[in-house]
């Protein structure tokens, strides 16, 4: 890696650049070897420099920390229409019964 400041997309290119570059001039010395060898380490080399360009154009995952956040910002989320509908439930049973006892009351 070069440590050169700026966006992640311009280090991952110069990167990748000088690493076809080294390929290409490694590709001459690995050919004395054989041409199959030669041909899979520039192969596997190129392809490992396109994934690690893929993934520095690729949006940004969510971390682990913000999964975590949004699933309890859902959370809390159900919880409160939770609490709403209990409480409207509780609301009407207290006034069925309120009810009730009124009739009752008269009755007596």
């Amino acid at each position: 890696m070069l440590g050169i400041e700026g966006t992640p997309q311009l280090t991952a290119t110069l990167d990748a650049g000088l690493d076809i570059a080294q390929l290409l001039s490694d590709y001459d010395h690995n050919r004395e070897l054989s041409s199959f060898a030669a041909n899979s380490i520039i192969a596997g080399g190129i392809v490992s420099t396109a994934i690690t360009l893929v993934g520095a154009f690729s949006e940004p995952k969510a971390t682990t920390d913000q999964l975590i956040l949004e699933n309890i910002a859902s959370l809390s989320r159900q919880i409160e229409s939770f609490r709403v509908e209990v409480h409207n439930r509780f609301n009407y049973i207290d006034d069925r019964l309120n009810n009730i006892l009124m009739m009752t009351s008269k009755t007596f």
